[in-house]
């Protein structure tokens, strides 16, 4: 079971002199979550460093950490590790710094970053999010109406198009059988038996399994 946040929680900490402040977004997409870090910065233009880690997708298909210039492993890795202690996805965590003069060592770096992030997650309400699977499905103008009808019937719905030069729709469905659902749209395009959809690959048509750039 997996959970996600819908809003934006922040918390703040002290340690030795430096100032902590955790963040947290709901994010749907890696753009969405580069978005925000940006945001982030811009809000501390000031801060020493601006560390992060993200997942998205569930199942996730898609994550990052970034120690921002602090020690290798001090920063990203254990507000990541946090991300998964509390088993949330589509959510981007930012640690803040402001250094406060006192050198904390790799160790303190570590319970630092873990503990803000422990915080602000401690702090959010989650709530459950059910497994999305994606499908891509490109297609020639002409295909255009048939695919169109075949989304809705699919098991599923459009998350994004573009219908315009080289169209394509993202489906997102909650069942897993890739091997049913894939036959299951060809045969509705194609307007043939679904045993008989699996074998053929027209050159004009084709929906594939779609993973998010992480």
């Amino acid at each position: 079971m997996a959970y996600t946040i819908d809003t934006y929680y922040e918390t703040e900490i002290k340690v030795k002199g430096s100032k902590f402040i955790a963040v947290i977004f709901p994010v749907d997409r890696v753009e969405d979550a580069m978005n925000r870090l940006n945001d982030v910065r811009t809000h501390h233009p000031k801060a020493t460093h601006h560390c992060w880690a993200y997942k998205v997708g569930c199942p996730v298909t898609g994550y990052r950490m970034s120690d921002d210039g602090e020690p290798s492993g001090t920063a990203g890795k254990p507000i990541f590790g946090q991300l998964e202690a509390f088993d949330v996805t589509n959510i981007l965590c930012v640690v803040v710094r402001y250094f406060g003069g006192t050198l904390l060592g790799t160790g303190g770096l570590i319970k630092a970053y873990k503990d803000s992030a422990k915080e602000v997650l401690a702090l959010a309400i989650l709530k459950e999010i059910r497994p999305e699977y994606l499908y891509k499905v490109t297609f020639d103008y002409v295909r255009m109406p048939l695919v169109m009808a075949a989304a809705k019937r699919f098991p599923g719905r459009i998350v994004d198009k573009h219908l315009d030069q080289n169209p394509f729709l993202i489906l997102s469905t909650e069942r897993e059988d890739e091997d049913y659902l894939i036959p299951l749209f060809k045969s509705y395009v194609l307007g043939v038996e679904v045993d008989h959809a699996a074998a053929l690959n027209p050159p004009d048509f084709k929906i594939e399994k779609y993973i998010q750039d992480a």
